[in-house]
């Protein structure tokens, strides 16, 4: 699926600009926190993308719209908790990547900015998994009333 692609192509870009471009500490522990959070969101982009389009396709469209408002729901509850965690332990969280004291510094001054990005990186796979559901399922059905009888181009 795309979305796996994506994820698994985010995480090697992650990992090859911290092993080949030596980025500050202060970027690759944020990074590696990020990285985190959008491995979830993607497995909620396509669990909300399947369950959307099964709902429609079953001819269920407020199970559809009840699902998006869950999925989102959900996402969003998880990577604000995971902000709060951030924000929290803003002082402590990067001695788990370095033991220096300026690039300490540097991410505890980073941490609100990076707490905002983490709940928005948190929503945002969720809703852009939701159009794709419902566009498969629109295509599922215009396949299905596709008539072999008609050429595909006049001659």
């Amino acid at each position: 699926m795309v979305t796996d692609r994506l994820a698994a192509l985010s995480l090697g870009a992650s990992i090859a600009a911290t092993i080949f471009l030596e980025p500050p500490l202060e970027l690759s522990s944020t990074m590696s926190i990020s990285t985190l959070m959008l491995m979830v969101s993607v497995g909620f982009n396509a669990a909300a993308s399947v369950r959307v389009s099964n709902e429609l396709g079953a001819g269920h469209p407020k199970s559809a719209a009840f699902t998006v408002i869950i999925v989102t729901s959900v996402s969003l509850s998880i990577a604000f908790v995971e902000a709060v965690v951030v924000l929290a332990l803003r002082h402590v969280i990067s001695f788990a990547f370095t033991e220096g004291e300026t690039v300490a510094k540097a991410v505890s001054d980073l941490c609100p900015l990076f707490a905002v990005t983490l709940v928005l990186n948190g929503v945002q796979p969720v809703l852009s998994g939701i159009p794709l559901g419902a566009k498969v399922e629109t295509t599922k059905k215009r396949l299905d009333k596709w008539d072999d009888k008609k050429p595909l181009l006049k001659k």
